[in-house]
């Protein structure tokens, strides 16, 4: 952290503007590099977070030598966190990792970290602060036609080392037999990858490794 406490609502508010003087290099707030002159908040004419949304957000300011930073009482944006109007507000942090599709069908999201746990639908939550808090088209009930599934890590919780995420068709909900394309953002200390996939009868599971460092 930059400073001891930042929970009073003032202190929060005088420190902007210092905060903001010392955004020399490049912002990455939610994996987005974000553009922020040396002035106070309130002249920008974005709102500043609160602090319920703040927990939610994940902000990195990166240093000369590479190092990131944690700005995330800082962040100040005027994107909503969720995609879409009717899409679900999704947990980030320190790892997150969001599935999304366009069919009603039941696919699957699982991430295992650094120690082998595994966060599923069969699994929520693991000791290491791994969630899953989104799932989508489960057992074909109550489809919808743009699902999401995200399983996260929350800032400071993330353990170094190795993880896994699996794509996997559980059931399909509908006829239709050919493969089922689906967008896999992976976001990890502020970077992020967008890769795409798909998965059918023949090929049901996709992995996709990655490291926390």
């Amino acid at each position: 952290m930059l400073f001891p406490s930042l929970h009073d609502a003032s202190l929060r508010r005088g420190l902007t503007a210092v905060a903001l003087t010392l955004l020399s290099a490049p912002v990455l707030c939610m994996g987005i590099p974000v553009a922020v002159a040396q002035v106070p908040a309130e002249r920008l004419g974005y709102p500043i977070v609160s602090e319920s949304e703040a927990d939610r957000l994940v902000c990195y300011m990166r240093t000369a030598r590479g190092e990131l930073i944690d700005l995330g009482v800082f962040c100040i944006s005027n994107t909503p966190v969720a995609a879409s109007p009717d899409e679900p507000v999704l947990g980030t942090g320190d790892v997150q990792v969001t599935l999304r599709w366009a069919t009603i069908d039941d696919l699957d999201l699982a991430v295992t970290d650094s120690q082998g746990q595994t966060v599923s639908y069969m699994n929520r939550s693991v000791p290491s602060g791994g969630t899953l808090d989104v799932d989508a088209n489960a057992d074909c009930t109550e489809p919808r036609t743009n699902p999401v599934e995200n399983v996260f890590w929350p800032p400071n919780r993330g353990v170094p080392g190795d993880y896994v995420a699996k794509v996997n068709l559980f059931t399909r909900c509908r006829p239709e037999r050919g493969p089922i394309p689906f967008r896999l953002r992976i976001l990890v200390k502020g970077q992020v990858q967008d890769l795409e996939g798909s998965v059918d009868n023949n090929n049901e599971t996709m992995s996709f490794p990655f490291s926390l460092r």
